[in-house]
């Protein structure tokens, strides 16, 4: 479970520009999608809409991923879950299950 953890955490972390660059637009959705799987607090979608408000939604999907990355496995795949919903398997199969 550990090694699992710090390897999605990397994935995370280590894709990050990547991310807050290609989920920006889709920032509301992707947050009511992880609220609506219990994947997110309440208060911390709240707290991501605000730092998204306040600078730009790039900061919002940073602020989101440190989020997740304080999460386990269950919420990582809810995360990719989500993703492909919104018709990004591309940045699944690349950057969250490739090696």
């Amino acid at each position: 479970m550990e090694n699992y953890d710090a390897e999605y955490k990397q994935k995370l972390n280590g894709n990050r520009r990547i991310f807050m660059s290609a989920l920006a637009d889709h920032i509301h959705d992707l947050i009511a999608r992880l609220r609506e799987k219990g994947a997110l607090q309440a208060f911390e979608a709240k707290e991501i809409q605000k730092v998204s408000s306040d600078n730009n939604p790039e900061v919002g999907i940073s602020t989101l991923i440190d989020i997740l990355c304080n999460r386990d496995e269950d919420v990582f795949k809810k995360f990719k879950g989500c993703l492909r919903e919104m018709g990004l398997n591309e940045l699944v199969n690349d950057l969250l299950e490739g090696k």
